[in-house]
């Protein structure tokens, strides 16, 4: 809107008082947004400090020119449309560290994975269900860089959207509510996927109790019909210790 960047948007943040984001909020037919703004900027100032304090940190990183640049119109590149891109078969690496000091583009890489998954999802809908292509989202160290707060609940939602999510977790206590903003999301996440894949070294009393109960689940289950074949999970195991 306006044609402003997210520069704009890391300026606003360090002036509590400002009207212009609610100004073009309302120009441009969002009123509730922008009395859902003005009611934030008109809280306590201990509250509302708190509000823009956590908002700062997540643009932190757009103090770095370098990554402020690529996410700001540049002459001679292309803007990168989400909904074009998950029409095509194409692939798109997002990367980022996290390192001290604020630099880390980790919520700019969750901000855009997101994205892209909601404009897979709106693609689907406009095709009667189901994005086709497929979309994979392979997300690596999904813990530390590319945090989405729903994933839990997506994941077994977005596979009818043949959405196929793979998050990645170096170890079971990586899914704890300390570092995804959910309670016990590594064994919501695993309930919910068709493939859980345990490697060498990833060693957890959880996750050994976790795979004993679906085994045992598995073992009394009655036997599969074709017709509901696909509804059952797999464990697997690299190195072949079970």
């Amino acid at each position: 809107m306006n044609r402003l960047t997210l520069l704009d948007v890391y300026r606003w943040l360090y002036d509590e008082s400002t009207d212009e984001p609610a100004r073009i909020l309302r120009a441009h037919r969002h009123g509730a947004a922008a009395d859902s703004l003005a009611g934030t900027q008109g809280l306590h100032p201990e509250t509302r400090g708190s509000v823009y304090f956590t908002a700062r940190a997540g643009c932190a990183s757009l103090r770095d020119n370098d990554i402020a640049r690529w996410v700001t119109p540049q002459p001679g590149l292309a803007e990168f449309c989400p909904g074009r891109f998950v029409e095509q078969r194409e692939t798109l690496y997002l990367l980022s560290k996290n390192v001290a000091g604020g630099t880390s583009a980790a919520a700019l890489v969750s901000a855009l994975t997101t994205e892209v998954r909601v404009a897979a999802e709106r693609a689907g809908e406009r095709r009667g269900g189901r994005i086709d292509p497929p979309l994979v989202l392979v997300l690596d160290e999904v813990a530390n860089i590319c945090r989405i707060a729903d994933l839990p609940e997506q994941y077994s939602h977005l596979g009818s959207r043949s959405i196929v999510p793979i998050a990645i977790l170096q170890s079971y206590a990586q899914g704890d509510q300390r570092r995804l903003p959910c309670l016990d999301c590594t064994s919501r996440v695993s309930s919910s996927a068709c493939i859980s894949t345990r490697t060498s070294g990833c060693v957890s009393p959880y996750l050994i109790l976790s795979i004993a109960s679906a085994s045992r689940q598995l073992a009394s289950a009655p036997p599969m019909s074709p017709r509901n074949s696909c509804a059952c999970a797999r464990l697997t195991n690299i190195d072949g210790t079970w």
